[in-house]
């Protein structure tokens, strides 16, 4: 039996780069800091990986005490442990719509997911599309999203020491041109394998190749 994969898309028209200091001030964010950023349709997913968060943060303010970083998370059911955070934090709640969520991608220098199982998640494709690089262990799907210091960083799982470094190279890059290209390959990652239409031509040529039959 033949087996074809074909992913979710995404509308690009939404999810795209906009300016971040215009999303920080929509988000009340201080303009001159590192802003990371992770979110789930749940905090208290176990799978999503949140309770290795405040580790992975503690580790990086180890590596980078003096540097000014501030962290931002969304979704429901928030979990108490995200208190236990090293940075300055803002929650912004469970967010209901495309462009409330656009936002938040725009506003950040890094998304990050150290999901345990996970297969292709939208939050990962979003934030990509927004020219935003991601940080993943390389598990699941996330290597079909995320080429490594390409337009993101895949850790070996589940390596919290290596997670770290790979949030402190996508913030390191921030002023770099290095930044400025994986922020441009993290759209066009999106670009050509998750938008609407590419979707939709690959479910019209799966269609044709069957009728062929």
């Amino acid at each position: 039996m033949e087996t074809h994969v074909i992913p979710n898309g995404i509308d690009v028209q939404i999810y795209k780069e906009s300016n971040r200091n215009s999303a920080r001030k929509i988000l009340n964010i201080e303009p001159d800091s590192k802003i990371i950023l992770f979110g789930s349709s749940s905090l208290r997913d176990g799978r999503k990986g949140i309770s290795l968060i405040p580790e992975i943060l503690s580790t990086l303010k180890h590596e980078l005490p003096s540097e000014k970083i501030g962290v931002l998370f969304f979704g429901s059911q928030n979990s108490s442990i995200l208190s236990e955070l090293p940075f300055p934090s803002k929650y912004l709640g469970h967010l209901f719509d495309d462009y409330s969520l656009a936002c938040a991608y725009q506003a950040a220098d890094v998304f990050i997911t150290p999901s345990l199982q996970d297969n292709l998640p939208n939050t990962v494709m979003e934030a990509m599309a927004c020219s935003t690089p991601c940080v993943a262990f390389d598990k699941g799907g996330m290597p079909d999203m995320i080429d490594h210091l390409v337009n993101g960083y895949l850790a070996q799982p589940f390596d919290i020491r290596d997670f770290a470094l790979g949030i402190k190279k996508c913030l390191a890059f921030k002023h770099h041109e290095t930044g400025r290209k994986m922020r441009e390959m993290a759209r066009l990652k999106v670009l050509h394998n998750f938008e609407l239409t590419v979707i939709a031509r690959r479910y019209e040529e799966l269609y044709k190749t069957i009728l062929d039959k």
